[in-house]
């Protein structure tokens, strides 16, 4: 699964001289929590709400509301975006943009194509909801874990188990312990008593079952 595939894509934008009012507006009105500041498509920065909340006078300022709004006016997007801008390419991988946002410690990432123009916004959120949709949780799902040693065939081993009991494996993932040891994780729609002891015939040792999402 690819960025572009989880994007919104074509968002409204700000340039760097519109006045946070402006942005505030442009956000609360159409209901989104981050805006990418760009001129001609060119990305110039990524702004969200706690950008513009920072820049914002206290509420338990003494001035007065129309004095607010003109200081509010004054201050540009570009006095308030983050120096080190941080974009992901439309072609990146959803497991890339969940690394990004790992380290960049952002909610949300503009989307740039191949020239650097904006063409979408990628959420937390996104991310969220594509690991759901890969692992296949809201259609019902039952999750396996095994605790198997690291080592060629292992794997090959325990599909066999399934594929000689005509049960389909729809996912899985592994996980590094210690000891030279894995973490096997297995998803598919099948009962799990009817492979749990299937399994440790053949020395391997399942841990944990349990049926999410129906």
């Amino acid at each position: 699964m690819f960025v572009n595939e989880r994007m919104t894509p074509n968002p409204l934008t700000v340039t760097r001289d519109t006045g946070i009012d402006v942005a505030m507006n442009t956000m609360k009105r159409n209901h989104i929590r981050h805006i990418p500041v760009a001129e001609k498509g060119h990305l110039y920065g990524f702004i969200d709400e706690s950008d513009l909340q920072k820049a914002s006078p206290s509420t338990a300022s003494l001035l007065s509301r129309n004095e607010l709004i003109t200081l509010l006016a004054k201050i540009k997007v570009r006095d308030i975006m983050p120096r080190t801008l941080i974009s992901i390419n439309q072609n990146a991988t959803i497991e890339e943009a969940a690394l990004l946002f790992k380290q960049s410690k952002r909610s949300g990432l503009p989307v740039v194509d191949d020239a650097g123009i904006v063409v979408g916004v990628i959420t937390e959120t996104d991310v969220f909801e594509s690991f759901i949709e890969i692992m296949g949780l809201e259609k019902g799902t039952t999750r396996l874990t095994a605790v198997i040693d690291n080592r060629p065939g292992t794997i090959a081993e325990i599909c066999g188990v399934f594929a000689e009991n005509g049960i389909n494996i729809e996912n899985l993932v592994t996980v590094p312990q210690q000891d030279e040891k894995l973490q096997l994780i297995i998803r598919g729609d099948f009962p799990a008593e009817s492979i749990t002891g299937k399994l440790e015939e053949k020395g391997i040792k399942v841990t944990h079952s349990v049926r999410i999402g129906d």
